[in-house]
């Protein structure tokens, strides 16, 4: 992740396609990189829509969910030294790097109390298993899955 990232999910208005709708909603996910935060989006936000707002009655709301990025976490600590000597005992012929995993997990109600998050999962991933994520017929390979088995035993 290069920088933070913006996407419109939904978006909502009409119900007729010959109808002009008198009203419509669209939800904005963000993804925010660790250098920025949510103070930082909001404010943006509140000066565009501030200013079309007063021109063209545009509201908005901020949704409860929305978080700060979590903290990144350092393979040297002794949490990130446990998890790369487990890899190395299971996959003999790869490289531990550390990665941003930009989606929203569970591990967002420990960030309070733990100074050091890692979001992994044992698996290898082909570049035809990445189009599977979150949709149709979304799975891992047979190999994958006795591996992450591996790992974890």
């Amino acid at each position: 992740m290069i920088r933070s990232s913006t996407a419109l999910t939904n978006f909502h208005s009409g119900s007729k396609l010959n109808v002009i709708p008198n009203e419509c909603w669209v939800t904005f996910n963000h993804r925010l990189h660790p250098d920025d935060n949510k103070d930082d989006v909001i404010s943006y936000y509140d000066r565009v829509f501030k200013k079309l707002g007063e021109e063209e009655n545009i509201k908005f709301e901020i949704m409860t969910s929305y978080l700060d990025p979590s903290k990144v976490s350092s393979l040297e600590s002794m949490g990130g030294q446990l998890i790369t000597n487990a890899i190395f005992s299971v996959y003999d012929d790869v490289v531990a790097l550390p990665g941003l995993l930009i989606g929203n997990t569970d591990s967002k109600h420990f960030q309070a109390i733990c100074d050091q998050i890692f979001r992994f999962s044992p698996n290898r991933l082909h570049m035809s298993d990445t189009t599977r994520y979150h949709g149709p017929d979304e799975r891992i390979s047979l190999d994958s899955y006795e591996a992450m088995i591996n790992f974890y035993y």
